[in-house]
């Protein structure tokens, strides 16, 4: 499936989250299946059992012996030579060392993450509380879902605050 359909497909379940009881199980199950999809097609493609040099492995056979040559079978071997492999796989270890370098020199390295201050986490606790505040449930004390209790606000103003200092990556 191509990211696009996956996108459709979560499209579809936000769709029947929407048809569905408020508090239903179904409702909560409909919504984790969209956010999964989404998930899936927002993820980098892996091709399984793909290391990553075969192609250019490949790339550095066919430079040297042309396209065709590729394909062509090795023998290897004494009195009775055995098939060792196709010719563009005796540039494996060309391909990985060249990966390495590449790698090694153009990989730029993380930025540290920055915590938060003793001020900004209590000007964080401070706006949570102040949202929890203006929220519907802290009002009447009534704690019904997880977002009903400050601690949640808390926690959400904390990552507010970290998202803001290390520049949207948290």
């Amino acid at each position: 499936m191509t990211p696009e359909d996956l996108r459709r497909a979560a499209e579809l379940w936000d769709e029947r989250a929407k048809i569905c009881a408020p508090q239903s199980d179904k409702k909560a199950e409909a919504e984790r299946l969209a956010a999964s999809l989404r998930a899936m097609a927002d993820a980098e493609p892996v091709a399984i059992g793909y290391e990553g040099w075969e192609s250019l492995a490949w790339a550095l056979c066919a430079e040297e012996h042309g396209e065709e040559a590729c394909t062509q079978l090795i023998w290897s071997g004494g009195l009775i030579p055995e098939p060792w492999g196709d010719r563009w796989m005796k540039y494996e270890d060309e391909a990985k060392r060249l990966i390495a370098l590449v790698q090694e020199h153009t990989t730029p390295q993380r930025p540290q993450w920055m915590g938060l201050t003793d001020e900004e986490i209590d000007k964080a606790q401070t706006e949570g509380e102040a949202l929890f505040r203006r929220s519907k449930y802290g009002a009447r004390g009534q704690q019904l879902m997880p977002s009903d209790s400050p601690d949640w606000w808390f926690a959400r103003a904390i990552e507010a605050a970290l998202r803001a200092k290390n520049g949207g990556a948290a």
